[in-house]
């Protein structure tokens, strides 16, 4: 007997290489206050299927227990993390750091190269908004990689609100937004992916010719066809009142819904826009500057755009060497759930588009999972096996307990003092993670106190810091 096809048998040596690049990973994040957690590899079905929109359902693993439950063997770990998080409701503080390790199982292509078993590591940052938030992960992402010894990589960058953002102009229905969205891969590939769109766009009904009969049973001789007495006498005998409207204007309305289609021409023109934008990529001024011509080349307002480069700035005052970004507009990264900034990590050694792993921000999966409401949050992965292939982390180091600090701006502005101050701590071989904006009050010392942080490190826009000790309870 043999493994399974894309399981491997594992040696103590490379037992010890997995486990040494692991820890090297678990190293960086806990510089930047992640915390370690594991969620179980079983978990139900449906946990997966809410969070990717059915892509994962064709490559995972799934069966019944003895129990008559349907489980899945983990196909990767966001999920499963913020399932975690919810069952905590208010256990733990905003924002949270949590960081994970552990093997993964997806029934990929028979390929050489793919495993269907494989080690993930990442992270989520869960609980906070904004560009400071996601320069962040994109930092630590880039990091993750250099631990691995994996140098130099470029960060694929992409914004699926700035995309969001410009078809908001061109009046469509969510419907037809989403189905644009979507398409984003097909449409990057030139004509040949523009007309699969389009005839898929078709048998949507979002392109092409209006039917002769959009509404079925309650169109012509049915509900809407019988005119005034007929459509008014339906109401009142139901006991509905018209009220101060006209038949006219109720059969107006219901039309409207029933149909619930956009304007052709609205959608074919966002279509050309969208084919034009997802072919931008390149240097992030560049690429930048392209879009914004295209916008005013359509007439529309490139304020979308200015969400991106808040992130790429801010991404710069990390100073993260050997991380080159370029700027995709037409990346796809295949999951429903993002709604922001998305990225890829790759290495020039990968062939075929093929990366080390990516991430971005997924702002409604925390509600979408079960929890009350919205909680913005971001996180990315990287496929441990295929990362370590080109490069090894330092040998012999051993993950060790390290003091956690609470690095605060004193003012906003300070944001960028806090971040060089965070970095000499860290290479003093102490932890500390930044919050984006200056806490008031007493809310820092909450903060401080219910994560585990020992200090707080006040630092204003000169970079001269103030250490307080976290008063414990």
């Amino acid at each position: 007997m043999r493994p399974l096809k894309g399981m491997r048998d594992l040696d103590e040596a490379e037992m010890l290489r997995l486990r040494r690049a692991g820890e090297a990973v678990e190293r960086c994040l806990c510089s930047y206050g992640y915390r370690m957690v594991e969620p179980p590899i079983l978990e139900p079905v449906e946990l997966f299927l809410r969070k990717s929109g059915g892509e994962l359902a064709a490559r995972m693993y799934t069966f019944r227990d003895p129990g008559g439950n349907r489980v899945s063997l983990r196909p990767e770990l966001t999920a499963p993390v913020i399932r975690m998080f919810i069952d905590k409701r208010g256990a733990e503080a905003l924002p949270l750091r949590w960081q994970y390790r552990g093997p993964v199982f997806r029934y990929e292509a028979d390929e050489p190269d793919n495993l269907r078993q494989f080690t993930q590591v990442g992270a989520e940052l869960i609980g906070v908004e904004g560009p400071r938030a996601d320069a962040e992960v994109l930092a630590v992402a880039a990091l993750s990689a250099k631990a691995l010894g994996v140098a130099p990589v470029t960060l694929v960058v992409g914004h699926v609100g700035v995309l969001r953002g410009f078809l908001e102009q061109f009046g469509l229905s969510e419907r037809a937004k989403l189905f644009l969205l979507s398409s984003i891969g097909e449409l990057k590939r030139g004509q040949g992916g523009v007309e699969q769109v389009r005839a898929r766009g078709r048998e949507l009904a979002l392109l092409g010719p209006r039917s002769e009969e959009p509404y079925g049973e309650y169109g012509r001789g049915g509900l809407l066809g019988g005119g005034a007495n007929h459509f008014g006498g339906l109401l009142s005998s139901q006991g509905q009142p018209l009220g101060s409207r006209t038949w006219e204007e109720i059969e107006a309305r219901l039309r409207r819904k029933l149909e619930g289609r956009d304007e052709p021409g609205s959608v074919e023109k966002a279509l050309a826009f969208m084919s034009e934008v997802a072919k931008i990529e390149g240097a992030p001024q560049d690429a930048v500057g392209r879009a914004r011509k295209l916008a005013g080349e359509q007439g529309l307002d490139h304020a979308p755009l200015r969400a991106l480069e808040e992130v790429l700035d801010t991404f710069a005052l990390h100073e993260v060497g050997g991380a080159r970004v370029v700027v995709d507009l037409g990346l796809a990264r295949g999951l429903a759930y993002y709604t922001g900034m998305v990225f890829e990590v790759k290495h020039q050694a990968l062939k075929g588009g093929a990366s080390l792993g990516g991430g971005g921000r997924y702002d409604g999966l925390v509600k979408a999972l079960g929890y009350g409401e919205d909680v913005p949050a971001l996180g990315f992965a990287l496929g441990l096996e295929r990362a370590i292939q080109f490069g090894g982390p330092p040998k012999g180091k051993e993950v060790r307990e390290i003091r956690h600090l609470l690095v605060v701006p004193r003012t906003s502005k300070a944001y960028g003092a806090a971040l060089k101050t965070a970095r000499a701590l860290r290479l003093a071989g102490e932890g500390a993670q930044v919050v984006p904006e200056p806490l008031e009050g007493d809310r820092g010392m909450s903060y401080a106190q219910r994560s585990g942080c020992d200090a707080i490190v006040i630092v204003d826009e000169r970079g001269d810091s103030e250490r307080v000790p976290v008063l414990r309870k």
